[in-house]
């Protein structure tokens, strides 16, 4: 009896049920595309940063994630190699020397978050392969380097242009190299190029 008469109630003035009626669809439909859109955009940053820079798991010497320094760098490399390629749920694995230096050109200098990779290796944990813009990725070969498109801007410098890399050694003294620029990427993350 009481549905019988709310159903009656609802009809009642049509209009006003229309209305409320669509808002509440309206309404429904906009929380379900913002949240969809939202969760795109959560799981695409997430790929991009998983994809382009940090991969999905870093191992550290223990201290390194509060001061990084080239110095903090596994006394036993060997040893966590050897773990990685005998546990079964990884299916690849990249060694990285990360550093903080100066990148200077002929024009230019500037502050850098330095990788040392091996080239190979690095293929099977990150893309920046894929998003090479102009020229090559590493081969492998000696004094490469691949940067970011803004980076390349920033010191004026293309493909086969040569800069000079700074950074502190693991002994503590300042080392430099000259490196060929060979690829220039372009990533989502305007700071990590």
């Amino acid at each position: 009896m009481l549905l019988k008469l709310a159903w009656r109630n609802i009809w009642r003035n049509k209009r006003r049920s229309l209305v409320v009626l669509i808002s509440i669809i309206v309404g429904v439909n906009a929380i379900l595309m913002i949240d969809g859109l939202t969760n795109g955009m959560i799981f695409q940053m997430l790929f991009n940063q998983i994809s382009s820079n940090i991969a999905h798991v870093q191992v550290h010497k223990k201290g390194f994630s509060d001061n990084k320094v080239v110095q903090q760098y596994i006394p036993d490399e060997n040893l966590v190699e050897t773990v990685l390629k005998n546990n079964s749920s990884v299916r690849a694995y990249s060694k990285r020397v990360i550093a903080y230096g100066l990148l200077s050109s002929a024009s230019n200098s500037t502050g850098v978050y330095v990788n040392g990779i091996i080239p190979a290796e690095e293929k099977k944990v990150s893309q920046i392969y894929n998003l090479i813009s102009e020229g090559n990725y590493l081969t492998g070969n000696s004094h490469e380097a691949v940067i970011g498109e803004s980076l390349a801007e920033k010191l004026d410098v293309g493909i086969g242009d040569k800069v000079v890399v700074m950074s502190n050694t693991p002994d503590g003294d300042i080392g430099a190299d000259l490196f060929r620029i060979t690829g220039l990427f372009k990533t989502a993350y305007s700071e990590f190029d």
